[in-house]
Formats: C-alpha cells, structure tokens, sequence
C-alpha cells in the first residue's frame, strides 16, 4: 500500500538553531528534482489497500541517488543518511533525525521500484532542464537588451569566445613496453649461454 505525500518541502529544522546552506549540493539537487514525476512513477505498482506502507518516493528516490552519486554501499547509504541533515533534507525529511531511516535490505526494494532506467531518465530530465534554465539566463544577461543589434555571430565576435568555465585534464603517462626480469617471457640469461667446451 502506498500513501501519496505532496512533495513540497522547503526547509529542514536542526537543532540549534542551524540552517541549511542553499549552496549546499542537495539542497540544489532537491530543488531541481522533479519529485511529482518520481511520486507517480514510484506509486504506479502499489495497490491501494493492501499491503504495509510503503516509504515515501522521495526517500526511496534520495536514497537511490545518494547511493549512485557517492557510489557506496547500501548500509554507507542508510549511515550517510542518517548523519548528514542536508542529506535528510533532500530525502524529504522535515526535522533532523539521528534514528535510521530504514533497513539497508529495503535499497533492494528500492531497486525494484525505481529501476537505473528510470534512475536515468529522471536525472537526465532534472539537469538538462536546469541546465537549460542557466543557458537562458546567461543568454539574457549577454545580450543586455541588445538581441536585436544585428550581430550575426561571425569570426570577429569577441564575446563568443570567452572562457566559461575551467577544464582540467590528467597527462599521466607511462611507458608500456617495460620489462621487469620477473615477467614470463624475460631472459636475462639469453647471451649467456655456454658455447662448447
């Protein structure tokens, strides 16, 4: 059995007085979520009334996203979660909690609910929407006002040339063709052979 929960959750309360960053990664990732699609998608195989109650999409969903996007283990998942408030923030949680959200033997229920296709498909749609969201953006604040100056993007167009962003690039190299004199298929005793006596 599945109860909808309307995934509209702003702020997580911590003690202390503490509040989340908003340049917190999953705070950005929870606002870019489109948590509606996962709710229907995730509900779509329950019956209505039978059943024990199943968890939330959102913290099926979080807790599948967390797992791939930091690439540990079921148990590390259900331990970050449980430690990290941002992390329970994403989850859909509204208060801080140090209990364990869940059994990590649910992530294999999880799997099956929310299969890596449909893990995909739902990331893919989330970052080429923002991604699209931050293009427009820049794309207004570029032309500041002037979109219809005529520039038609030729060679001599300085500004489409700027760096935007930094690119980093691993030049590790190593010789492949060195031989040690442990490998099979290395002599060190080939000239050294007896010529007779």
């Amino acid at each position: 059995m599945y109860r909808r929960v309307i995934p509209g959750q702003n702020r997580l309360e911590i003690p202390f007085g503490v509040e989340l960053r908003t340049d917190n990664r999953w705070v950005q990732y929870a606002a870019i979520m489109p948590w509606e699609q996962i709710d229907r998608l995730y509900s779509a195989g329950y019956e209505e009334q039978r059943g024990q109650v199943a968890k939330p999409s959102r913290l099926a969903f979080g807790a599948l996203f967390i797992q791939w996007r930091l690439g540990i283990t079921d148990r590390e998942t259900v331990d970050q979660i449980r430690e990290n408030p941002s992390m329970q923030f994403f989850c859909g949680y509204e208060s801080y909690t140090t209990v364990q959200p869940f059994d990590p033997s649910l992530m294999v229920h999880f799997r099956k609910r929310i299969t890596s296709e449909m893990m995909k498909e739902i990331t893919e749609a989330a970052f080429v929407t923002e991604a699209r969201k931050v293009i427009e953006s820049e794309d207004d604040d570029s032309d500041g006002g002037t979109s219809g100056s005529g520039s038609d993007g030729g060679a001599d167009d300085s500004s489409s040339n700027t760096n935007k962003g930094t690119m980093l690039i691993d030049a590790t190299c190593h010789p492949a063709d060195i031989k040690y004199p442990t490998d099979t298929g290395c002599s060190t005793t080939q000239g050294n052979s007896r010529s007779g006596s």
